[in-house]
């Protein structure tokens, strides 16, 4: 499978690759924290899910700085907390949500597996409901060896101005869907916008669509006489 995105940093005419893992898998999580509420001058009355909020944060912004080595790469980012609408009740019940990247599948397992445990272990602890929910998104797109080598070769065959990517990207693509069944190849064009992918004034430069043609047409001729 060929595929290619788009990337506003590469100017126009760049054309930017790499062998093995080339964007991260992009996971979802959540947690549906249920207590009890009360009135804010009687806690002894409630169970704070606030308090258990504070801990999962902690918690879970733990498991890449104390659960994996220096040399893995992953993020674990919560985006959204939640819970209570005044200023004088404890609330009944608090939500979080966030994203997990990563780059190798075992690792992928051990962050779902972490924060399974945290809340399993937070609800113990403080007498609390939690229901942890982990949605598994696209998964790493894995360049083929050979396949990139043939892109790189087609590429400057195009008139592609050609580099090597040092590090995957920590962007989602479900692109992985097709890496994982078949042999495949990603590659990234330049599109030369000063916004990045999904802002509101995302702009394409629409001149990178010129090669874009030439370039599958070769490609897929070159393997068909492989054939």
């Amino acid at each position: 499978m060929l595929g290619y995105h788009n990337y506003p940093t590469l100017d126009i005419g760049e054309f930017a690759v790499k062998s093995g893992v080339i964007t991260s898998s992009v996971d979802r999580f959540e947690y549906k924290i249920k207590g009890t509420g009360a009135h804010a001058a009687k806690p002894e009355q409630g169970n704070d899910p606030v308090i258990v909020l504070g801990q999962l944060i902690n918690s879970v912004q733990s498991i890449v700085s104390r659960n994996m080595s220096a040399f893995d790469n992953a993020v674990v980012t919560i985006g959204e907390v939640s819970s209570g609408n005044t200023w004088n009740v404890i609330a009944d019940h608090a939500y979080v949500q966030g994203t997990v990247r990563s780059f190798d599948e075992d690792k992928r397992n051990e962050i779902e597996q972490r924060l399974k445990a945290i809340g399993d272990g937070l609800a113990k602890a403080f007498n609390v409901e939690i229901e942890t929910i982990y949605h598994r998104l696209p998964g790493a797109v894995v360049n083929d060896e050979k396949l990139t080598n043939d892109a790189i070769t087609v590429a400057k065959e195009v008139g592609y101005n050609v580099s090597i990517m040092d590090e995957p990207l920590t962007i989602g693509e479900d692109f992985s869907g097709f890496s994982q069944q078949y042999p495949s190849v990603f590659v990234f064009i330049g599109s030369n916008s000063e916004y990045d992918l999904h802002h509101p004034k995302y702009d394409p430069d629409e001149r990178i669509l010129e090669k874009v043609p030439d370039y599958f047409v070769t490609f897929v001729q070159k393997l068909l006489n492989e054939v």
